[in-house]
């Protein structure tokens, strides 16, 4: 993967700036979020299979949330598309879910 295929992924210059360029804090608060991402993502796949989309949509809300804080650039346009998926019921939630695994995946890959 290029660098401007990489940064498309997760910007890290552009996190490193939303946080002042202090690299201790953006380290802590990459560490808080990560985790708080890793919950999100059980939390939308275990509300989709329970059919509850409601929750599942604010939790694809949350990813998105947090996605945008951290650069992660297209996990966040993943996510924008399965909360709208969700909301109005479309077939192609599951196929969504999975590519927004798949996006995380490549992501912890890039942070670690």
């Amino acid at each position: 993967m290029n660098r401007e295929e990489s940064k498309r992924h997760f910007d890290h210059q552009d996190m490193l700036a939303r946080f002042g360029n202090d690299a201790e804090m953006t380290k802590e608060i990459m560490e808080s979020l990560v985790h708080e991402m890793q919950e999100s993502i059980n939390a939308i796949e275990s509300n989709y299979k329970s059919d509850n989309t409601q929750v599942a949509t604010r939790n694809a809300h949350t990813i998105k949330g947090i996605a945008l804080n951290m650069s992660f650039g297209i996990l966040a346009q993943i996510a924008l598309q399965l909360e709208q998926s969700i909301a109005k019921g479309k077939p192609d939630q599951a196929f969504l879910l999975k590519k927004l695994k798949e996006e995380w995946e490549l992501l912890q890959t890039m942070i670690h």
